[in-house]
């Protein structure tokens, strides 16, 4: 299984970083004007997204479009030693520094969030399968989160129409998304036949 990830992972990873960032702006607007139009999204009282890093969906719009709306942005602060993620409240006009694994999060000091108090979480993720499964990058910090106890928020991968194939290796462990938003999809997992959508591979 693990070989299997590694091999999907590398495959998809390298599509990835042969999108242009004028692609990739173009891509992530689109993904922002879909989820924007969601229940789940609209009906959120706060919304964790996550800061991009090696070309994936850039959730910087999305931010905005949550501040404007009154809703609570929240994004991950990695604690490396337990190898989890705590939901971080991200306030306008704050800047980002550098965490763990050198992604950008809110300085020391910000408020957490309770996972029972999540109401949308918004994942990143190397591929998405259309049965819900999501292939990440092996440590497992949102596998963990999903499976709090507490936790009881909607789910949603944000990825591009190249990383959603039909199906993807899975351990017992591996936690499954709700909803995935693709610049040409919002695909609701429950019911949903292996029919993949422009860009998608098998």
């Amino acid at each position: 299984m693990k070989r299997e990830k590694a091999a999907v992972r590398a495959r998809l990873l390298k599509e990835r970083q042969g999108l242009t960032p004028d692609e990739i702006a173009t891509k992530s607007d689109a993904i922002r004007r879909r989820l924007g139009c969601l229940d789940v999204f609209l009906q959120a009282k706060n919304v964790m997204l996550y800061s991009p890093v090696r070309g994936e969906v850039d959730t910087r719009g999305i931010v905005e479009l949550a501040w404007a709306m009154g809703k609570t942005v929240l994004l991950p602060r990695s604690v490396r030693a337990e190898r989890r993620i705590m939901p971080v409240v991200f306030a306008p006009g704050q800047a980002l520094v550098r965490g763990e694994y050198g992604i950008p999060e809110p300085p020391p000091g910000s408020a957490e969030t309770g996972v029972q108090d999540l109401s949308l979480v918004c994942l990143p993720g190397v591929a998405f399968g259309l049965d819900g499964s999501r292939l990440g990058y092996g440590g497992g910090y949102y596998d963990r989160l999903l499976r709090h106890p507490a936790f009881r928020a909607v789910t949603c991968g944000l990825a591009f129409d190249l990383q959603v194939v039909c199906a993807l290796p899975r351990d017992a462990f591996d936690g499954t998304v709700d909803v995935i938003v693709t610049e040409s999809q919002t695909i609701r997992p429950a019911g949903t036949e292996c029919v993949p959508g422009p860009g998608s591979r098998t």
